[in-house]
């Protein structure tokens, strides 16, 4: 499934003293080698290091869906036990995607 979103690696990146504020940092989360720009204002260290993860562990989250469900154990048992038993998972993937879980996993 191709999603539609940016793909990654994100990276956090320091920007040093915000242009309206001198007491606060401001980090960008930049995309590709020629330093993309995806969010231009980050104050806190900590919420721009979450943001530049998030493809990487959308992918993970996905590709872990995806083998859980071609394991011996789920292969042969409906795919809505499945969605019932990981409901917090398929919650994840279908709110960061846009998409409900069957087109993710197509």
């Amino acid at each position: 499934m191709k999603l539609d979103h940016t793909p990654g690696p994100w990276k956090s990146v320091n920007c040093g003293n915000h242009w309206n504020n001198p007491y606060l940092e401001r980090y960008e989360i930049h995309y590709g080698n020629d330093g993309e720009c995806i969010a231009d204002t980050v104050y806190r260290p900590e919420d721009a290091r979450l943001i530049a993860a998030a493809p990487d562990m959308l992918d993970h989250i996905i590709q872990d869906a995806a083998d859980e469900l071609s394991n011996d154990y789920w292969s042969n048992k409906p795919f809505d036990d499945w969605k019932k038993g990981r409901s917090r998972l398929v919650k994840i993937i279908e709110r960061a995607t846009g998409m409900k879980i069957e087109e993710v996993l197509e």
